[in-house]
């Protein structure tokens, strides 16, 4: 018969040796650089939201509920030179027409093809201004509401003419409003028209892509990060691809004050590795998602129980 002592020991032996083990093999999960902060100013591209048109009323409406205040909006323009908010690719996909049938169609052609989805400019600048935004304590953090992009036709010289009409008509607060744009000489001319009509602060940036045209760079060395900040107009902001974004670019913008609205960001990672390089917002296809998984380590944010308590009353 085995002893009590060797039955005892020949029954730990392999229980330990099985522990060892799994400590060896098993790595903890790294704490995110990020857990504990504030989530980043988010911002909805094109104001998609899941099963809806995307830029509609519809869709812009149900984020807004859910605590998302701020979009970043394309800007196209119609056959008889009317603005209105939607992206020319899913314009077409949407209303199944080629670019140049698109550009053929009247507004009222948009909204009779579309079942009243496509939103005039006029009537997004008030949806989006004008509705009470229940995350205020994340907006006094950022005050800008809306970014315009003009695309194709909608940034010739008369289109950019019209959209400072219909923002004088808006009347928007000061940084409420962007507008993003490539040519310098476009900006400085709608700044000037803008002010010609009593209408300040609306910001003005230009996105970073893979290249930057040289005659648009700094006097930096161009193999330099900070070599794609521009200086050739008083920009308000700059909006690199989250691929291109570092903390060198952003400490350069920084210096000549110029935001940094990052895009298009959809994971929690990508959105830490901008919040650490100093991204002042970013641009999101998943603002609620972002925001919800940035608060599950950061719940004692104000943001976060800000936004914990919107998602209670909407969900009743």
């Amino acid at each position: 018969m085995i002893s009590s002592p060797l039955l005892l020991f020949s029954l730990l032996v392999p229980a330990v040796a099985a522990y060892v083990c799994l400590l060896l093999l098993w790595t903890p999960s790294p704490v995110s650089p990020c857990h504990g902060t504030e989530p980043p100013v988010v911002i909805s591209h094109r104001g998609y939201k899941h099963g809806l048109v995307t830029s509609s009323r519809e869709s812009i409406e149900a984020l807004t509920r859910g605590g998302v205040c701020r979009f970043d909006l394309d800007l196209s323009r119609s056959s008889e030179g009317e603005l209105y908010i939607g992206h020319p690719a899913e314009m077409r996909r949407m209303l199944n027409v080629s670019g140049e049938e698109l550009q053929a169609m009247t507004m009222q052609d948009l909204q009779r093809g579309s079942a009243g989805a496509i939103l005039p400019l006029p009537a997004a600048v008030r949806l989006v201004l004008g509705s009470p935004c229940p995350a205020s304590v994340d907006m006094k953090r950022y005050p800008l509401r809306l970014l315009l992009e003009p695309k194709g036709q909608a940034a010739a010289p008369d289109a950019i003419q019209k959209l400072v009409d219909v923002l004088a008509e808006e009347a928007p607060a000061p940084g409420a409003v962007g507008i993003w744009l490539q040519d310098s000489k476009s900006a400085k001319e709608a700044t000037e028209a803008l002010r010609g009509k009593g209408v300040m602060g609306v910001w003005f940036l230009y996105s970073l892509k893979t290249t930057v045209a040289p005659s648009s760079l700094s006097s930096s060395s161009s193999s330099s990060p900070s070599s794609r900040i521009r200086t050739d107009f008083s920009w308000d902001g700059v909006g690199p691809a989250s691929s291109l974004l570092t903390p060198a670019l952003a400490e350069e913008a920084r210096k000549r004050g110029q935001t940094i609205v990052s895009w298009t960001v959809d994971d929690m990672t990508e959105a830490c590795k901008c919040w650490r390089s100093n991204a002042s917002a970013i641009v999101s296809n998943e603002p609620e998602a972002i925001i919800s998984q940035w608060c599950k380590s950061s719940p004692t944010s104000a943001v976060c129980q800000e936004h914990a308590k919107i998602r209670v009353s909407t969900a009743r």
